[in-house]
């Protein structure tokens, strides 16, 4: 019996990012150490920086 595939969420997308190698190796290492994922910091980053550039479009009008 084959175990049950991961389905991905329908409204998910793909994010490609060009680093150095030893930027993201050292990355993955700290991610590694601090038991956390890497898609998930850069995911919070990304909704950090799309909240706090709606709130300074807020008091630009």
């Amino acid at each position: 019996m084959t175990p049950p595939e991961k389905k991905k969420p329908q409204n998910s997308a793909l994010l490609q990012v060009r680093i150095s190698r030893d930027l993201r190796d050292e990355f993955m290492r700290q991610v590694k150490d601090e038991d956390d994922s890497a898609s998930r910091l850069v995911r919070q980053w990304i909704r950090q920086y799309v909240k706090a550039s709606s709130q300074e479009d807020l008091f630009n009008t």
